[in-house]
């Protein structure tokens, strides 16, 4: 019984060992997250900044973006979406005038025909009139 809780106590010390130097570790890299956050800003990144500033933009001609991200673009994306509508708009009505006035002509065809047939009912009337004298 003894030796099981020597092999017990072994086991706890190393598995203690084994969770302090990982604990260690963890704290060493956690310090060099912080310090890397918190420092001044590098060489580095004043260079990405003047190398930001020239990329020169297609669609403007200014410097410090790129097309995709150009706001004289989304402005004229803007005014020719909005002229799409409008046009959109514009042909609906027109497709409304249309179809109103092809059932304007419709309607107009059935009073002539419905005129031509009581034309014709009257006319066959006059000859069976006739014919019957």
């Amino acid at each position: 019984m003894e030796e099981d809780d020597d092999e017990d106590g072994e086991l706890d010390e190393q598995d203690f060992a084994f969770f302090t130097r990982k604990m260690k570790s963890y704290a060493r890299r956690k310090k060099q997250l912080w310090r890397q956050h918190h420092s001044q800003p590098t060489k580095q990144s004043s260079k990405n900044e003047q190398g930001k500033n020239l990329i020169t933009c297609y669609e403007c001609g200014r410097q410090g973006h790129i097309r995709s991200g150009c706001s004289f673009l989304k402005k004229k994306n803007n005014k020719t979406s909005s002229r799409k509508k409008a046009m959109e708009d514009w042909s609906d009505e027109d497709d409304d005038a249309q179809e109103e006035e092809l059932e304007q002509e419709m309607t107009n065809f059935c009073f002539m025909a419905q005129e031509k047939h009581e034309l014709l009912r009257g006319v066959i009337g006059k000859i069976k009139m006739h014919q019957d004298d």
